[in-house]
């Protein structure tokens, strides 16, 4: 192995006088050692523990892996659109929205809490394709304390794109098929005028409505 911290190390750097220890015979008795041989052993082991620390984090940003993942989860990343006799559309999306933070947040809305929005890719934009309506009342909002989870099912019945029913996906979401994510609103605290959360720590992971 060769590492720029500490070289290449072959088997014959290990020092000859290198202890071997045996649990089942060393009970009633004491080997001797060269104590130098314990501190070439210890420099070789810390050089060559960071240099597979180095390795491990290069590979795993190489690879992707280290990317954060998306605080709310849906349980597929593909979802099949199921059309009825009446022209409507409907599918339904499982979600659950973990904090990862160190504080509590508040998950406001009436309902308590209000249903997230759908936002479809259109381009390289996130545009919002279905919001569903709330009512005009107050109610406190949700807490939500660190490491704590909060499920949901989106369920979404609407009427085909063209129709003249409502309600409908919004006017410029020319086809349903495509890639979606789910936004929620999410607050610092309980107050009615509380600011949200960065969009970062309000989004799902992106998925496919595939017809």
């Amino acid at each position: 192995m060769t590492c720029w911290v500490c070289g290449e190390i072959t088997a014959a750097q290990w020092p000859e006088e290198m202890p071997q220890t045996d649990v089942r015979s060393t009970r009633n008795q004491q080997r001797s050692f060269n104590p130098k041989s314990v501190v070439k052993i210890a420099k070789h082991s810390h050089a060559l523990s960071l240099c597979l620390l180095i390795y491990a984090a290069w590979t795993e940003v190489s690879s992707g892996t280290a990317q954060t993942e998306a605080p709310i989860r849906t349980d597929k990343q593909e979802y099949s659109i199921v059309r009825t006799s009446d022209s409507t559309v409907r599918f339904k999306i499982k979600t659950i929205y973990t904090n990862r933070s160190q504080y509590t947040v508040y998950l406001p809305g009436c309902p308590n809490p209000s249903p997230p929005v759908l936002e479809k890719k259109v381009g390289d934009k996130w545009v919002v394709a279905y919001q569903q309506l709330e009512s005009l009342c107050y109610r406190d909002p949700l807490p939500v304390k660190p490491g704590e989870t909060y499920p949901h099912t989106l369920d979404i019945s609407i009427f085909s794109t063209g129709s003249k029913m409502g309600p409908q996906l919004n006017p410029g979401i020319k086809e349903i098929a495509g890639t979606y994510r789910i936004v929620r609103r999410i607050q610092h605290d309980n107050r009615a005028s509380s600011p949200l959360l960065p969009l970062d720590e309000r989004i799902s992971n992106e998925f496919e409505l595939k017809e």
